[in-house]
């Protein structure tokens, strides 16, 4: 298991500002499900879908996973990522200020200006923030095989920004390529090659370190992330080639891999421990696997699976992290203000309540959201949107509880 080394980590108001943009992210969010047409669930092409998609997966998830790399870089890779404050929060307002004019855009039908001024913003934004990160991983000193994993997504990540861009300027008339073909690549990498390695290597560490697994061989996870790697190439090239479903039945491969890997490393657990993360993990992954079993016997329709994996998966897996997270950055803070005075312990700044309450609400609006995907209905609608509401004000109250903590601890 990789140990932490908190001396390596960055300033905790840094990456906390990312983190502490994600309940903002998911309750508008929650407001676009209210604001959508219910018809809209059944066309991929349907701006208002589209706007929903990237708020999910760029304000939230997108936000989640630039905070958390931050801190992990530093603390689990070795690998402290340059760059000074001032840079970092210049860094954070690019990059949301980018997905709201993109969302907008999307949201005011296919509007060129903020579509074009949101994916320049955002290309710039994620194309230095993983400069500066692979920065940091090339002069790190932790484990070899951790920092190349968390590179080859950090590679990508920029190079699906500008798929993107090269998406916009197709909708504003603008260069001669196929809109479904380059939308495929541009979702396949995004979700498989961006967020899957990312989970994939950062969750051969936190699973050891925070649920009590079995600690792997230094060999396993290379071979995961390469055959996932792989795999990604192989999708790549069949879409390429005009092999819809044989691309499909790759990416139905890989998630069901990825989600037994999981779920094997969590039935084996010498120390069990973080029990409401557990079930976090647990839940999400089953979903993964019945998913991509259902998928791959054509027994569900691909926008119903990706509203699956997106809509549920995703978030329960990145934000169950998120509150772990947050609180070892407080934890960190704590630590700095007051040497040598005695700090709680991480688990203690937030109780186990807490996440219980966020985990039950998440379970709650990942059916409502499923059900409004397999029948549209404004009732549907309306319950989506306040269960997603409640879920991400609870995600709120957990974040912020071990800043509270700080606050009453430093100042006595």
């Amino acid at each position: 298991m990789v140990g932490l080394s908190l001396d390596l980590a960055p300033a905790p108001a840094r990456p906390a500002r990312f983190l502490h943009s994600v309940p903002i992210w998911g309750v508008l969010f929650s407001v676009q499900i209210a604001l959508l047409d219910p018809m809209a669930w059944t066309n991929r092409w349907h701006p208002g879908l589209i706007a929903l998609v990237h708020s999910l997966l760029l304000g939230v998830i997108g936000n989640a996973c630039l905070g958390a790399l931050m801190q992990f870089l530093g603390a689990a890779a070795g690998s402290p990522v340059p760059g000074s404050p001032r840079l970092w929060n210049s860094l954070h307002t690019t990059y949301n200020l980018g997905v709201l004019l993109l969302v907008a855009g999307f949201k005011l039908g296919h509007e060129h200006l903020p579509l074009l001024t949101g994916s320049v913003l955002l290309i710039s934004a994620l194309g230095i923030a993983a400069g500066l990160m692979l920065a940091g991983l090339a002069r790190g000193q932790g484990s070899t095989w951790l920092r190349f994993g968390l590179s080859l997504p950090l590679v990508l990540w920029p190079i699906t920004a500008l798929l993107g861009g090269m998406l916009v300027l197709r909708l504003a008339g603008i260069g001669s390529w196929s809109l479904p073909r380059m939308t495929d690549l541009h979702a396949t990498l995004g979700v498989l090659g961006v967020f899957g390695l990312l989970l994939l290597a950062v969750g051969s560490v936190v699973l050891p370190m925070l649920l009590g697994t079995a600690p792997h061989s230094r060999r396993a996870p290379a071979w995961a992330i390469g055959l996932c790697t792989g795999g990604l190439a192989l999708v790549l090239v069949l879409r390429k080639s005009d092999d819809p479903d044989g691309a499909l039945a790759m990416a139905c491969a890989i998630g069901l891999s990825a989600a037994l890997w999981g779920l094997g490393r969590l039935y084996r657990r010498p120390h069990p421990r973080n029990a409401p993360l557990t079930w976090s993990w647990r839940f999400a992954l089953v979903t993964l696997a019945v998913t991509s079993v259902l998928l791959w016997c054509s027994a569900v329709p691909i926008i119903l699976a990706l509203a699956i994996v997106l809509g549920v998966v995703l978030p329960t897996l990145v934000l169950s992290m998120l509150m772990e997270i947050n609180s070892y950055l407080a934890w960190i803070a704590w630590h700095r203000a007051q040497p040598g005075h005695h700090t709680p312990s991480v688990h203690a700044l937030v109780p186990d309540r807490f996440k219980w309450h966020w985990l039950s609400a998440q379970a709650l609006s990942a059916g409502a959201l499923l059900a409004l995907a397999i029948t549209p209905r404004l009732s549907f609608v309306i319950v989506a949107a306040l269960l997603h509401t409640l879920a991400y004000v609870l995600l709120w109250r957990a974040t912020r509880r071990p800043w509270q903590c700080l606050q009453r601890g430093t100042a006595q």
